[in-house]
C-alpha cells in the first residue's frame, strides 16, 4: 500500500491528496466513492451537505499520521490556519455530536 500511495502521490503531486485518491478511484470506476473523497480538504468544510460528507471530513481531521488526536491538536499542527475555517470546523464537531446523541469522543 506504501509503495502504491508514493507512485500516486509522485503523479499527483500537483493536487492534493483528496484529489489525487478521488482521480483514482473515479478511474477504477468507484466515482460515488471517490465524489465523497474528493470532498475533505481544509477548505471544503464551508461546502459539506450529506452526512458522509461531514463524518469524512471530521475523521480526517481527528486522526495524525496513525493517532487519533483532539480536534484542537490536529488544527494546531495543521500547516494552513484560517480562523474561519477552524470555527466551522469545530461547529461541525458540536454538530456531528449532537447528531449522533453523545460526545464523538465516546465512540
Amino acid at each position: 500500500a506504501k509503495k502504491c500511495w508514493e507512485k500516486l502521490r509522485k503523479k499527483y503531486s500537483k493536487i492534493g491528496h483528496e484529489r489525487a485518491m478521488a482521480k483514482y478511484l473515479e478511474k477504477k470506476g468507484h466515482k460515488e466513492i471517490a465524489k465523497l473523497i474528493s470532498k475533505h480538504g481544509f477548505l471544503d468544510v464551508h461546502n459539506l451537505k450529506t452526512l458522509e460528507e461531514k463524518i469524512l471530513y471530521y475523521a480526517d481531521k481527528r486522526v495524525e499520521g496513525d493517532q487519533v488526536v483532539s480536534l484542537k491538536q490536529r488544527l494546531q499542527k495543521g500547516k494552513k490556519r484560517n480562523i474561519k475555517t477552524d470555527k466551522k470546523v469545530f461547529e461541525l464537531e458540536r454538530e456531528l455530536s449532537k447528531t449522533l446523541g453523545q460526545s464523538i469522543d465516546k465512540l
